[in-house]
């Protein structure tokens, strides 16, 4: 595998395409990588039941499916920045979960995200605007950090939030499809909340997950004996 490449800030538009077109003759040309990785796939092909849906963050810079040590096609993956839930986010979760049939939708943050510290200095432009809005009100939730310590250089807050907008997140998928809460409800999928630290590999869950965010937010849904 080509080393990163982090000067990329010199290349031209022209030569990044470049090191795209070398990347895939590499790829094609590597019978310990390519030609492996095509096997599982024609494998994965046949049954394309993927058994999560993860909502992660564009600028997570590993995928899931190393995370998790799971192979192609176990995973659908859905990534935008800051793991936002927009229409066409919120779609591909519901493809996933009631045409495909996973059965766990996470919603996956992490340490050190960019998309994070730009809210936290509130730096927005263009179309960014509305994931901007977002992140704010995770941020007004994050209440521990005195004023003078809510900008990115302050590493807990900006994790701190982090960790309220995967739970803003959640909620926001549930509160938005009335797909995903009945098949929560009929205990045929379930919701989660996940933290990659970056810094060691490991996974923070969150203490909460969709059905008993199901029950507070929609009470007719609470079930009295829960066995998750």
């Amino acid at each position: 595998m080509q080393s990163s490449h982090r000067d990329g800030q010199s290349l031209t538009p022209e030569g990044v395409f470049k090191l795209l077109q070398e990347g895939n003759e590499r790829f094609l040309n590597n019978p310990h990588h390519g030609r492996i990785l095509f096997q599982i796939w024609q494998e994965t092909e046949a049954r394309r039941k993927p058994l999560a849906a993860v909502l992660s963050c564009s600028d997570m810079n590993i995928s899931p499916e190393l995370i998790f040590d799971q192979s192609m096609g176990d995973i659908f993956n859905i990534r935008l920045a800051g793991h936002a839930v927009c229409a066409d986010a919120l779609g591909s979760v519901e493809y996933a979960c009631a045409s495909l049939g996973s059965k766990l939708i996470m919603v996956l943050g992490h340490t050190h995200c960019s998309t994070v510290e730009a809210a936290c200095d509130d730096i927005s432009f263009g179309s960014m605007a509305g994931l901007t809005e977002r992140l704010r009100l995770s941020i007004l939730a994050e209440t521990e950090t005195l004023p003078e310590g809510r900008h990115s250089k302050n590493k807990r807050f900006v994790k701190n939030v982090a960790r309220q907008h995967i739970l803003r997140t959640m909620e926001h998928i549930i509160q938005s499809s009335s797909i995903i809460r009945e098949l929560i409800e009929q205990e045929d999928l379930n919701l989660v909340g996940a933290m990659y630290e970056i810094e060691t590999g490991k996974i923070t869950f969150m203490g909460t997950d969709g059905r008993q965010m199901l029950a507070n937010l929609f009470p007719k849904y609470a079930r009295q004996n829960s066995h998750w």
